[in-house]
């Protein structure tokens, strides 16, 4: 690449052009650039933040883009507050986004702010192919009543499969319930 004495310069004469003209996103996203090819995580955070108020229709990619910035940095939160932007906005988003944004709040231990992440992905055609992994989220965080409530509405709207009962005997027995937990292992191991 060029030399970094050659960058901070251009970066510079962005600066210049972005107080001249405030409203080109381009310039922001060329600061950003700039930033990371001077190994600037942060100054590429900030640049690209930066151009969120005048980004229109580019918003949803560019929150995207901020989300795939932040992730697994020293603390998650902008990653999350990137996130809870764009699912704010009401864009429809892929699963992946859901699924990623909601993970990374039960991990933080919010997880009000997981279900309502989750929540968001119900207008989504794929939703009822999202809730064993959103189940499995919320276990796997060490939630079992909120991963017990999924799989069970999931065992009423169809026949549940031998795992579906033998992950929600689990369930019940780690919440003390051991006359329901023994019931569903009896089934799930009749059905093997």
């Amino acid at each position: 690449g060029a030399p970094d004495r050659l960058i901070r310069w251009a970066r510079r004469i962005t600066l210049e052009r972005i107080a001249e003209s405030p409203d080109k996103l381009y310039l922001y996203q060329l600061l950003s650039d700039l930033a990371a090819e001077l190994r600037d995580p942060a100054g590429s955070v900030r640049a690209m933040t930066a151009g969120i108020p005048i980004a229109g229709e580019q918003r949803t990619p560019l929150l995207r883009e901020l989300m795939s910035l932040t992730k697994g940095r020293d603390s998650d939160r902008d990653h999350r507050m990137f996130g809870k932007r764009l699912i704010g906005q009401g864009d429809l988003v892929p699963p992946d986004v859901y699924m990623e944004l909601g993970t990374s709040f039960l991990k933080a231990g919010d997880v009000a702010s997981a279900t309502r992440t989750f929540r968001g992905a119900e207008s989504l055609p794929e939703y009822t192919e999202l809730l064993p992994q959103i189940a499995i989220a919320f276990q796997t965080e060490k939630y079992p009543r909120e991963a017990l409530r999924i799989f069970e509405t999931l065992m009423s709207s169809s026949k549940p499969t031998p795992l579906i009962q033998l992950t929600v005997a689990e369930l019940h027995e780690q919440l003390g319930r051991r006359e329901v937990a023994f019931d569903l292992f009896r089934r799930a191991l009749e059905e093997l």
